[in-house]
């Protein structure tokens, strides 16, 4: 006999199985783990008992991969916990697998050979089998997977023996709860366990959560317990930290002393006393001495050193790339002078205040008198890294000469910096040992970083934090248990919970298995019993259904009937039926209504509803032929009512065949469109034609515009695009309100009409935007002369509301072939040539060229980047000096620059009017005041003084605050005095008729803020304003200026706003002065200030602040002229 060798070749079931399996292996692995057991042994180990009845149900083949998968990824996940996953953790989470998966299999031939296949558990016997079998198969994986654990270093604080008991323990348990109700799952062919499913599976799942949650809420008292132990251990640690830094202030202390109590210290006598100070402080990595050194001292301190360090000294700062070079120029130098070790070659001639860090907590201990630390630093020597925490104590000298600690009477001398080894200082608190209690993080609170920061392993069970004082700063110890704190003061009352609850659980499951089973014999007998008594019953059931049947089909019948023909009288659209010879036999209710036709008119006759006289042949000969092929036609038609009037219908119509495929009835169903055809009409009015105006819009006059172009390439001729803006239109809108705008619309759309020939089309776009299309043109010039029209017909006076309105229009023009082929960039050109006649102050027309399309290019460049910009921080303050004429006295104003990294510099004329149109200029408004609050607060603050600045706000949206900035609130929170701030806003902001504005405006007024009219007497120059609202200071234009040694005209209105300020108590800035007798003749007209490129041009912060300190300078020695 010829042997045959099988292979068992998995199905993508068997493969989807065995992945569902694992998964589900895992997932409830990592629950049991966390709620039934301790660290990496559960005392209920359910994924035990489900792999061994995925065996008994699937097959071995099946259950093992899944078994092997899950048990490996379970390990790496749950002994990642202790050292990462790691290829030891993953060889031992393959090796624990490997055991889990032997035991399945010899359970599984144990339970098949001596328990029963399949395994039903219906008899005391083999529940009993059961129970006893349980704790024998656990036995492998604890004893192959324990030893395995303890050799890699796993003892989880317990015995090997204690944790070979837990694993067969666990095993055992879940082995026990878990093969009854995996199997009641899985097995849907036996009654038995199907029955089992609820009966067993509730109470068996209730007492096991109620066991979890008795056991977590144990847990939990436990480690509230802990926890306490654990906060009041580490309060006297933090005590003990607390006491040990106030020791190193004292140690500077005592330093500083060293500088009070003699008249001049040595560098002997320091390094002596350092030596003798810190002799049990090992901890403290140096002490320094840096004494105060200025500027016009600086050469001689570093002569005076080099003959104790070498030529190569110099005081030296710290780059941001953290490199050390030469001290740049600036008024005071604190060099490091003193050190004691002198270990640190780069240390002496350093100046830490070059480091912003050192140099804001240098300044705090200054101003404060006292030691003050700043946040954690990394201290370099050679090859030697530490973080260190860093103190500064002022010292200051006295009148007399004397060294002295008290700040209020002295001026500051120098400053006593200790440098503390956090890690060393750690140690020598804490001790140095392996095994710790807790670890321990020493935390800066300010600037949220460490000066001691010990890596956890694993993420802590609680923490508890505590603050201290020291040098000025707050800081922060953040205090972790370590697993041998949490071995040591941890109890066991939760796991005895568990042992207890879980046996418990696995006897209830024994006993409802024994009920069960019992149950379940009975209901086998009673159903045999059953069965017999049925088979008999059914025979006479079956001729009784069969009667019945056959008379409910014809009741069937009858209802139906009567259900169609109400249905047919019911129904809203029309019903014709007509016989084979298109004799109308039948029609509803709804025909009559639609038509008008009684039934009794249309009965024996051709179908009225199919008028031909009405409609085209073409449409009558498709119907018949659509009929006679396919049996169907659907469309429009036109048909007539009684009463003569024409109406639309949409009809289906069939043929109804008899036995032969020959034609016996023809059906058609019809509904009245004639609403819906009207209203399609309006909705495609109002698609294409604008509401207000009448006039086609942007979405018909596209469409027009494209086929004037076919119809202009096809007969070579030209075609000519306009594109309309009226100037100064939103004015009326705010002055007149909108329906003063509305008719304003309508009457510039009949001016337009008025000017264009017949073949013209003239659209609106939206807003008070509009185009010609004037198409057939042979020359350009006809175009140009009907712009020129329509510009004429524009400006006319016209009454609205009663008011007397003039209203001019820009007007941009471009040629089709000439400037595009395409419609959209037809209308692209055009209305940037439509933009160039606004910049030239509208009224007028512009046609397209090639240096129009350059200059678009440049803003479509600033466009691009201005959002970069703002982001980026590309723009930058500049500052032009404002003199009084009088005394001197200087203020500024404050002008926006644009520095691009590859265009350079872009002028202010350049890029406000586009922000301005994409809606940045507040941003870039905030920007500026947000700068220059900053600047007046650095000015002060570095002894400056009171610099009075004033800064320029866009008309745009003045007073809506919608995310913008809002200045009062800034200025209240920044501590700004408002008094310095100057707004400059034109003329045209007073006119805007906004609420939000007026608001604004008398609100920074109110604060403080001054007023200022820029360009006065430009604009409206009404009086009006002026007597509304509180204005500070009127600037005259340099278009005054420019000409007022040679025009009497200017120089006369200048004198007169000077008198009318004068009279009204407001101030008067002239801008634009370049000449001496500008400056002289303005001075006896008494102009109270004066700015122009006489005294300086517009300049960065550093210059103006030098231009600052020399005008000041020279001021105070008269030599200026003002």
């Amino acid at each position: 006999m010829e042997s045959v060798t099988l292979a068992w070749v998995p199905s993508k079931r068997s493969l989807l199985i065995s992945a569902v399996l694992a998964m589900v292996y895992l997932l409830v692995g990592l629950f049991c783990l966390r709620y039934c057991g301790l660290g990496y042994i559960s005392v209920a180990y359910l994924p035990a008992g489900i792999a061994l009845a995925a065996a008994l149900h699937f097959g071995l083949p099946v259950a093992v991969p899944s078994v092997l998968i899950g048990t490996f990824f379970l390990n790496c996940l749950s002994l990642q916990d202790y050292a990462g996953i790691t290829w030891p953790i993953a060889v031992i989470s393959a090796s624990i697998a490997i055991g889990n998966a032997i035991q399945v299999v010899i359970a599984t031939w144990i339970f098949r050979r001596f328990v029963s296949s399949p395994l039903q558990l219906e008899t005391d016997r083999q529940i009993l089998q059961f129970m006893l079998m349980v704790p024998l198969v656990s036995v492998f994986s604890a004893s192959i997977n324990a030893p395995i654990l303890a050799a890699a270093g796993f003892n989880n604080y317990f015995s090997s023996w204690a944790n070979w008991a837990g694993w067969w323990l666990g095993d055992a348990v879940g082995t026990l709860i878990a093969v009854p109700l995996t199997i009641s799952v899985l097995d849907k062919s036996s009654s038995l366990w199907r029955q089992r499913r609820y009966i067993m599976g509730l109470p068996v799942v209730m007492l096991f959560v109620t066991v979890i949650l008795i056991s977590e809420s144990v847990a939990r008292f436990e480690i509230a317990d802990t926890e306490n132990r654990f906060r009041i251990r580490t309060q006297e640690v933090g005590t003990l930290f607390q006491i040990a830094l106030n020791s190193q202030e004292l140690v500077q202390d005592s330093v500083a002393q060293l500088f009070v109590s003699s008249d001049q210290v040595t560098r002997s006598e320091f390094r002596a006393f350092v030596r003798w100070a810190t002799s049990k402080n090992p901890d403290i990595q140096v002490i320094e001495w840096l004494p105060k050194v200025t500027q016009s001292q600086r050469n001689d301190y570093e002569k005076k050193q080099q003959t104790y360090f070498g030529p190569a000294f110099s005081i030296t700062d710290i780059t941001e790339d953290k490199q050390l070079v030469v001290a740049r120029e600036r008024e005071t130098y604190f060099p490091i002078t003193y050190l004691e070790p002198e270990s640190n070659q780069m240390a002496p001639g350093f100046d830490p205040t070059s480091s912003l860090v050192s140099n804001a907590a240098i300044q705090t201990a200054i101003a404060s008198g006292s030691t003050y630390a700043r946040p954690p630093l990394v201290l370099v020597e050679e090859n030697y890294q530490a973080r260190v925490l860093m103190l500064y104590r002022p010292v200051y000298e006295d009148a007399e000469g004397g060294m002295t600690l008290d700040k209020s009477a002295a001026q500051l001398a120098g400053l006593v910096n200790v440098a503390i080894r956090a890690e060393d200082f750690v140690e020598n608190i804490l001790g140095r040992s392996e095994e710790t209690e807790f670890v321990i993080r020493w935390q800066d609170v300010l600037s949220g970083e460490f000066y001691y920061d010990l890596p956890l392993e694993t993420a802590p069970v609680f923490s508890h934090n505590v603050n201290i004082m020291a040098a000025g700063r707050e800081m922060r110890l953040i205090f972790s248990p370590t697993q041998l704190f949490l071995a040591h003061n941890q109890s066991s009352q939760a796991l005895f919970v568990m042992i207890a609850g879980y046996l418990l659980t696995g006897l209830l499951m024994a006993l409802i298995l024994s009920i069960t089973g019992r149950t379940h014999q009975v209901s086998k007998e009673v159903s045999r019993r059953t069965e017999q008594l049925s088979n008999a019953t059914e025979r006479a059931i079956s001729s009784e259904k069969r009667i019945r049947e056959v008379l409910a089909q014809v009741q069937q019948t009858q209802t139906r009937l009567k259900l169609s023909d109400v249905a047919f009288n019911a129904a809203s659209e029309g019903f014709l039926i007509t016989d084979a010879s298109r004799q109308v036999i039948a029609v509803n209710a709804a025909y009559v209504q639609i038509t008008g036709f009684s039934e009794s008119e249309v009965l024996g006759q051709f179908p009225k509803l199919l008028d031909q006289t009405l409609n085209d042949e073409v449409i009558f000969r498709k119907l018949w032929v659509d009929l006679n092929q396919h049996g169907l036609w659907r469309g429009e038609l036109l048909s007539r009512r009684k009463d003569g009037e024409i109406f639309s219908v949409y009809l289906s119509m069939s043929v109804v065949r008899n036995e032969q495929q020959l034609p016996s009835h023809y059906v058609a169903v019809f509904t009245d469109i004639s609403e819906s055809k009207q209203a399609q009409l309006i909705i495609e009015h109002h698609a294409n034609f604008d509401l207000l105006t009448g006039l086609p819009n942007r979405r018909l006059f596209n469409d027009r515009l494209a086929q004037e172009i076919r119809h202009a390439q096809r007969d070579k001729k030209k075609l000519c695009l306009l594109f309309l803006d009226l100037d100064r239109f939103k004015d009326i809108n705010d002055t007149l309100g909108h329906d003063a705008g509305d008719e304003l619309l309508q009457n510039m759309a009949s001016r337009i009409q008025s000017c264009l020939r017949e073949s013209d089309t003239v659209a609106r776009l939206g807003g008070d935007e509009f185009t010609v299309i004037l198409s057939g043109l042979e020359d350009v010039d006809n175009a140009v002369q009907i712009a020129q029209k329509i510009i004429d017909a524009i400006q006319q006076p016209l009454k609205i509301h009663n008011q007397a309105i003039r209203i001019t229009t820009s007007i941009g023009l471009t040629v089709y072939p000439d400037d595009g082929a395409t419609p959209g960039l037809l209308l692209q050109n055009a209305d940037r040539a439509m933009y160039s006649a606004k910049d030239a102050n509208g009224g007028v027309y512009r046609r397209y060229n090639a240096e129009l399309e350059s200059t678009w290019q440049s803003r479509a460049f600033i466009l691009h980047e201005l959002e970069t910009a703002l982001a980026e921080g590309q723009f930058e303050i500049y500052y032009q000096p404002v003199i009084h004429a009088r005394n001197g006295a200087i203020s500024a104003e404050a002008l926006v620059r644009w520095r691009h990294p590859e265009r350079g510099v872009i002028s202010p004329a350049e890029f406000l009017p586009v922000a301005e149109r994409m809606g940045l200029i507040g941003k870039i408004d905030d920007f500026v005041f947000a700068q220059v609050c900053f600047q007046i607060r650095h000015w002060q603050d570095n002894g400056m003084g009171d610099i009075a600045v004033s800064i320029n706000r866009s008309a745009q949206d003045f007073g809506n605050l919608t995310g913008r900035l809002d200045w009062v609130d800034y200025i209240q929170q920044h501590e700004i005095a408002s008094h310095l701030l100057t707004l400059e806003i034109t003329e045209g902001v007073l006119l805007q008729r906004s609420t939000e504005t007026r608001n604004l405006l008398r609100h920074l007024r109110h604060f403080g803020v001054r007023i200022s009219i820029d360009d006065f007497g430009t604009g409206y120059s009404s009086l009006a304003y002026l007597k509304q609202l509180e204005v500070d200071y009127l600037k005259i234009d340099k278009s005054f200026i420019r000409d007022l040694e040679t025009d009497a005209n200017d120089k006369a209105i200048i004198e007169a706003i000077i008198v009318m300020a004068k009279r009204l108590d407001i101030g008067i800035v002239a801008e634009g002065v370049e000449t001496e007798s500008q400056l002289r003749l303005l001075t006896e007209l008494g102009c109270d200030w004066i700015q122009g490129f006489y005294y300086a041009r517009p300049m960065a912060c550093p210059d103006f602040e030098q231009f600052v300190r020399d005008w000041r300078k020279n001021v105070s020695l008269g030599k200026h002229i003002f």
